[in-house]
């Protein structure tokens, strides 16, 4: 019999109610939910399905984070007093983990700061406030865009950015998986803990206008369209509206998606990147007829943008939106220093390109954005910042905060919306008849394949590594230059002839891998015709 789940159902911390919920577990369940294993971060914090089991999130499993965390804090910030921000999404638990995180940094000496009456917060707000109050990091309890059984956190240090460098030594304060169920926990009482005033959220609204750069024209044109916006039920649901309002969008929101709920009960897919997540949104907005549509995740940290065009609504993906935004900004914004623009290695490389012609620099770093973030603060001692992005949707336009903010990428591309519509032009116009024209016809896109084995890890480390050893001079039609492994970007990345390119990046977490391509035409259709042809030789070697 598992032994952590026997110390688990036979602990005297453990409820009435949980035991029933451990009694019913299958022994499959049992194995994969009871594993001697400890969590860890990924991307974008740690993220596991909610439930009991040393593989899940639950109180005793948050409990382990935040008495690391607090450890870290305690041996690294060297005021009397340390203080941390905390925050949470509208997911199940989160609210109730902020009174826990908030009880063990009491333990450990650190002043617990929390938003007006606990309300949830959107993620950029945490890092304002981080920013702002010149605090020493922050706790947010959220799963981002991940399924509604999920939730995870984020931790970010006392520069307002996720935690990145710090991990290993976060990691290390993590107890042993046998006594995570013995931790002090919510018994532990509440000692120096403070809410914040509304005056927070005013203050991040008054900094976040300030990323509009055509205030006057803007303000003569914005009124004359319907702007339909999904928040997807999460933190953005009221806030988000109000301050493109205040800017004076015509803000339309999706009702149904407005409602926040831990269910996500009218939401069909959370995450902002996939097309489903507009269905409403786009019902809505040909009800109004609207052409334009904007979504958001649950905590309104990415940022998504529709078009409609000849009938058709067109989804853009991360790399269209950061190539305007990019395009935009540099042609816009008046810089102190040198501006420079972060991305992530399997970002398109035609911002590099951009970059060039304005004269601004390209930083690239490993996927996800407590990579970028680290880079932003890193480069910001000498230069400028312009946009940092990633593929995958979402963007950082400003320096008030440090993590993807969905509220100014709103704003900003809501502007750029306005006034190319004054020429008659939509972003699909500017990116096919100004951008491309001039920097070239660009097409990406990345592809997930997935291992069905139960071997699955085995098979992703060969998969990747007879791709490390391709000899072939071609790749279907496309003569391959060079392939190098990536160690910065864990990624391994095949440059192809005219500036084309396929990397690819292993999961440690999920039977799959992805491929990034970026790919050159003639034209839009001759540059989606080659990433085809390209696709079929790719998953021909990959499947084969």
């Amino acid at each position: 019999m598992n032994e952590l789940y026997q110390q688990w159902y036979n602990s005297d911390r453990i409820t009435d109610l949980e035991r029933v919920e451990l009694k019913n577990l299958t022994e499959q369940e049992i194995a994969a939910y009871f594993k001697n294993e400890k969590l860890h971060f990924g991307t974008a914090g740690i993220r596991a399905r909610l439930g009991l089991g040393t593989q899940k999130l639950n109180r005793f499993t948050y409990g382990q984070i935040f008495h690391a965390f607090a450890k870290y804090i305690k041996l690294n910030i060297f005021r009397s007093v340390p203080v941390i921000i905390i925050g949470h999404d509208n997911r199940y638990l989160s609210k109730k983990m902020t009174v826990l995180a908030a009880k063990i940094l009491n333990s450990y000496g650190i002043k617990a700061i929390l938003f007006p009456h606990n309300m949830l917060i959107p993620t950029p707000i945490i890092s304002y406030a981080v920013h702002e109050l010149r605090t020493d990091g922050a706790i947010n309890i959220t799963a981002s865009h991940n399924p509604k059984d999920d939730n995870g956190v984020k931790l970010y240090n006392l520069l307002a950015a996720q935690v990145c460098d710090e991990i290993p030594e976060i990691e290390k304060y993590f107890c042993e998986v046998k006594d995570i169920i013995n931790l002090p926990n919510e018994e532990l009482p509440l000692t120096n803990i403070k809410y914040l005033k509304f005056d927070i959220i005013k203050r991040y609204f008054a900094d976040a206008k300030n990323v509009v750069l055509n205030t006057v024209e803007l303000h003569n044109n914005q009124k004359l369209h319907k702007i339909v916006l999904n928040t997807n039920q999460g933190t953005a649901s009221k806030l988000l509206p109000h301050f493109l309002r205040q800017i004076g969008f015509r803000i339309k929101p999706v009702r149904k998606q407005q409602i926040i709920r831990s269910d996500f009960n009218h939401t069909k897919d959370s995450n902002p990147e996939n097309i489903a997540s507009f269905e409403q949104a786009f019902a809505y907005a040909d009800k109004i007829n609207s052409k334009i549509c904007i979504g958001v995740d649950p905590d309104a940290d990415r940022m998504a943008v529709a078009i409609k065009k000849h009938g058709k609504w067109n989804l853009l993906d991360g790399n269209q939106t950061g190539t305007i935004l990019t395009y935009y900004i540099l042609n816009n914004r008046h810089f102190i220093n040198q501006p420079f623009v972060v991305a992530s290695y399997v970002t398109t490389n035609i911002v590099d390109r951009i970059a060039a012609h304005f004269g601004a620099n390209v930083f690239r770093t490993g996927t996800g954005f407590k990579n970028l973030g680290k880079k932003v603060i890193e480069k910001s001692a000498t230069g400028s910042l312009a946009i940092a992005f990633e593929e995958s949707i979402g963007a950082l336009v400003s320096n008030i905060d440090c993590d993807k903010d969905s509220f100014t990428a709103s704003a900003l591309i809501l502007e750029i919306f306005t006034l190319y519509q004054k020429r008659h032009m939509d972003l699909l116009d500017l990116l096919n008849d100004e951008i491309y024209p001039h920097f070239g016809y660009n097409y990406t896109k990345s592809v997930s394949f997935v291992i069905k084995d139960l071997n699955w890890k085995t098979v992703l480390d060969n998969k990747i590594n007879q791709l490390k050893q391709y000899q072939a001079p071609t790749i279907g039609k496309w003569p391959i230059e060079h392939i190098i492994w990536n160690d910065d970007g864990q990624c391994l990345e095949w440059h192809l002839a005219n500036d084309a390119w396929v990397k690819f990046r292993v999961s440690g977490t999920e039977p799959k891998f992805k491929a990034y391509f970026c790919l050159y035409g003639e034209s839009v259709v001759d540059a989606y015709n080659k990433y085809n042809d390209l696709l079929q030789s790719v998953s021909q070697l990959i499947n084969g």
